[in-house]
């Protein structure tokens, strides 16, 4: 899982030994976004929790392989100079 707040510059990665630790994460940080890899295995479960529990909004897409590239795009800017650290690989 990786979550962030590129307002603040603030990304962080966690791993998960089982779906339930997950899940308790997803449910403690209520995010308001939470977007997936299509090819998730536990992508209905995820999808049916964080709808019925946070009220989430779930984007499913391609997980991007140029995270600049891509976040270049999607908030139209020409550079990402200022996202910092959130965007290192």
């Amino acid at each position: 899982m990786a979550r962030g707040d590129f307002s603040i510059g603030d990304y962080k990665t966690k791993s998960f030994a089982d779906i339930d630790s997950l899940y308790r994460m997803l449910l403690m940080i209520a995010p308001v976004e939470c977007i997936v890899d299509p090819e998730f295995p536990y992508i209905d479960d995820v999808k049916i929790r964080l709808q019925q529990y946070n009220k989430c909004l779930l984007s499913i897409y391609d997980v991007p392989r140029d995270t600049a590239d891509y976040v270049q795009g999607i908030c139209s800017v020409q550079t990402v100079a200022s996202f910092g650290k959130a965007l290192e690989s």
